[in-house]
Order: structure tokens, then C-alpha cells, then sequence
């Protein structure tokens, strides 16, 4: 996000304009996943994300922030947003998938299967 504000050819996206605010980059706004290698790099992007959707007039609700860890990369420590700390979760739902933090789909597919066949 930063480097696209910093972009020099911003001007040429041809960005939606509401209310006088040119929005980029604002796409499922109750549904952005965020992803990072380190602890360290998610919690700059979310702090980047706070700072770049408050700078547009939006807000960044902490308590429907989550996290996940993955087997690849385990936190090394809490992320915390203005003092709150953001929920780390084992797995969560991103637009209608299950997101599991060991990496595997095997639950996911199941779960879909099922509701092929009509199985809750």
C-alpha cells in the first residue's frame, strides 16, 4: 500500500472518487486478508493499513482483526493495535473458505464435498 501511494503514476489509475476521496486498494472492505512471513512485517501492515484507511476517513475495528499462525510461521510475539491486543486464531473463513493454519485443505474440502451432497 505504501509503495502505491508513493507511486508516481497514481494519478493514472483512474480511481473511484467518493465524497471527494480517491479510494484504491479498497476492496472487500469487511473481508481483507493481510499476509506477512514475520511477526514483525504483519504487524507494519497493519499498522500501514490503520494509518493509510484513517488518512480516507476509515476506521480499523481491533476486535474484528484476527490473525492466524501457520506452521510456517509462528508469531513471536502478541500484536497489538492503539493497546488492544488482535486475536490470534488456529483458522478462520475468508470469503466462504476455510483458512487453516497448518496449511492443509483437507477439512476445507470435506466441508464443501458435504454441502454438495447436502450433508450440514
Amino acid at each position: 500500500m505504501r509503495e502505491v501511494e508513493q507511486d508516481p503514476r497514481k494519478d493514472l489509475y483512474n480511481e473511484p472518487n467518493i465524497q471527494g476521496l480517491k479510494l484504491r486498494d479498497l476492496r472487500y472492505a469487511d473481508d481483507t486478508a493481510l499476509l506477512s512471513t514475520t511477526t514483525e512485517g504483519l504487524h507494519q501492515l497493519i499498522h500501514s493499513v490503520k494509518e493509510h484507511s484513517e488518512y480516507k476517513g476509515l476506521f480499523l475495528n481491533i476486535k474484528k482483526t484476527k490473525t492466524v499462525d501457520t506452521d510456517r510461521c509462528k508469531r513471536t510475539s502478541d500484536i497489538s493495535v492503539d493497546g488492544e491486543k488482535v486475536e490470534c486464531l488456529e483458522n478462520f473463513e475468508y470469503l466462504g473458505s476455510k483458512i487453516e493454519g497448518n496449511g492443509k485443505c483437507s477439512n476445507e474440502i470435506k466441508r464443501r464435498t458435504a454441502m454438495a451432497v447436502g450433508q450440514p
